[in-house]
């Protein structure tokens, strides 16, 4: 059965969640022998002028059968300008 995955954004005055589509990752079946994982990937469309202009950080959320599991991860979504439409990843 498919777990719940919703992309989350966080910033200091706003926390938004927004569900996902499923999509096939065989990459990531073959890499890690895991055909279990060949439904790994996901997609979210999130309409730019339904946010504030704040700046976020991107964190998924899944909620399965036996709990939740939240992740913030290092990217951010900076919509402060009109030039941060945009995440943005950290680097290296």
């Amino acid at each position: 059965k498919r777990d719940q995955v919703y992309v989350v954004l966080r910033s200091e005055r706003s926390l938004r969640y927004f569900s996902t589509v499923t999509l096939q990752r065989s990459d990531i079946a073959k890499h890690y022998q895991e055909p279990r994982w060949l439904r790994a990937g996901f997609r979210a469309v999130i309409r730019r002028e339904k946010l504030p202009a704040e700046d976020f950080e991107v964190g998924v959320l899944i909620v399965h059968r036996g709990g939740r599991e939240f992740i913030i991860t290092k990217n951010r979504l900076d919509l402060t300008t009109p030039a941060g439409a945009a995440v943005k990843a950290p680097p290296p």
